[in-house]
């Protein structure tokens, strides 16, 4: 158990080393009795996805679909990463033919974790006296205090007005209404949406009511699609992972690290701010939007046909076109388009 002093708070933490069922069987009565924030990271010894694996045999389906039906018994997400995409490897450089990569070790979390500690970053950092990749933890991240969210103006938001600061101060409380009564807020959105799914379940009349069944496929559809959530990625079996997304999707869209043309790495958020307007800036620069453009081809003239292509192709056939069509087909395919014996087909003669 792992107490933090300075927030009188608590977490459990499970070391795990290779996977197996008696592992697995204790971490799920752990999940079972334990509701509090959970960490678990190590070395799993088996990757989750195809892109975890760099050369030797293909993924094992099986086991990595075991591996996924195992986590989610356990309520755990991956945390995910920055720095190397693989965590080990065999180290066998000289013949890259022979080179094996893969993610093994990994980090996850369960719910009550993640929402503690949202801005919590897992490091792969090098490699140097191991075949494995060490894995720095950061709970937390320092943010610039940036106060209130700028407002940000939208083309679509134009609001005609003469007196341009009081236009200004108007446009951002109407366009500020607008947003939560009319666009809509995407988390209220999200909240009404489940909660309407609740309803559907919940009723006496849903397994036996078509109607109830498509409202749900409806609403599950509208619910993945603001979660940009791909079903078929991840399955069914995955339901906890659908309602932790939103927190762990703000987490994957932070900025933690630019590198410019040159490589320099900029970690800092002020840097990383910096960098990212005189990037914009540049691509916006005068210097870029009069670049000369090639003069456009005429397609038309270019995938013409010529005259005597086109009268070919507006001929009629002939019987000896036909004749060499059909006796360059194999007696099979003869069979299964003309529904005919292809022998006394072919002693036909064509007049």
């Amino acid at each position: 158990m792992v107490k933090v002093l300075s927030e009188n708070y608590s977490w459990l933490f499970s070391a795990l080393y290779a996977s197996n069922e008696f592992l697995w069987d204790s971490l799920r009565r752990i999940s079972q009795t334990h509701s509090g924030p959970w960490f678990l990271g190590g070395d799993f010894n088996e990757v989750l996805q195809a892109k975890d694996k760099l050369g030797g045999k293909s993924i094992n389906n099986n086991h990595t679909n075991i591996l996924w039906h195992r986590l989610n018994k356990c309520n755990m997400i991956d945390l995910g990463f920055k720095g190397s995409k693989y965590t080990w490897t065999n180290k066998r450089y000289k013949n890259m033919k022979d080179l094996i990569m893969e993610r093994l070790d990994r980090c996850l979390a369960n719910d009550p974790w993640v929402v503690h500690y949202p801005d919590s970053t897992v490091t792969h950092l090098p490699r140097t006296h191991s075949n494995h990749c060490p894995l720095k933890v950061h709970l937390e991240r320092n943010r610039p205090n940036n106060g209130i969210r700028p407002f940000r103006l939208k083309p679509m938001c134009f609001y005609p007005h003469n007196d341009l600061p009081q236009a200004i101060i108007t446009f951002k409380d109407n366009t500020t209404i607008w947003n939560r009564n009319v666009f809509g807020n995407i988390f209220s959105k999200m909240r009404k949406i489940v909660a309407r799914i609740d309803g559907i379940q919940k009723s006496r009349h849903y397994p036996h009511t078509p109607f109830l069944h498509d409202l749900e496929s409806t609403l599950l559809c509208e619910y993945n699609t603001i979660l940009k959530i791909d079903w078929l990625t991840y399955g069914d079996a995955n339901t906890n992972f659908f309602h932790i997304s939103t927190i762990n999707r703000r987490r994957r869209n932070r900025i933690l690290l630019l590198k410019d043309d040159t490589g320099n790495e900029f970690r800092n958020q002020d840097e990383i701010m910096a960098h990212a307007t005189s990037f914009i800036i540049h691509i916006y620069s005068t210097e870029l939007l009069t670049t000369t453009l090639p003069e456009p081809r005429n397609h038309l003239e270019a995938n013409s046909l010529t005259n005597p292509v086109r009268e070919a192709l507006d001929a009629t056939l002939t019987n000896k076109e036909i004749r060499d069509a059909i006796n360059s087909l194999s007696p099979s395919r003869l069979l299964d388009l003309m529904a005919s014996t292809p022998c006394s087909f072919r002693n036909t003669e064509i007049r």
